[in-house]
């Protein structure tokens, strides 16, 4: 009887365990895809930003080119 109640409490302990490693990883996922999705933004920005850089030194040109 002695045997049986620890095995139970053995494998309630291991499926406690699983279930915190389970959280642990999935918490661990949605910070490395927040991460990934920020560093993603920050890039596009910057490209955006790039752009805006370019148009704005294309209109500075074109008056110049007329004259």
């Amino acid at each position: 009887m002695k045997k049986a109640k620890r095995i139970k409490k053995l494998m309630k302990e291991r499926k406690i365990q699983k279930i915190r490693m389970r959280k642990l990883l999935q918490e661990q996922e949605k910070r490395r895809r927040q991460q990934i999705r920020r560093h993603r933004m920050k890039e596009a920005q910057k490209e955006q930003e790039k752009q805006q850089d370019q148009q704005q030194e294309n209109q500075q040109e074109e008056p110049q080119k007329k004259q």
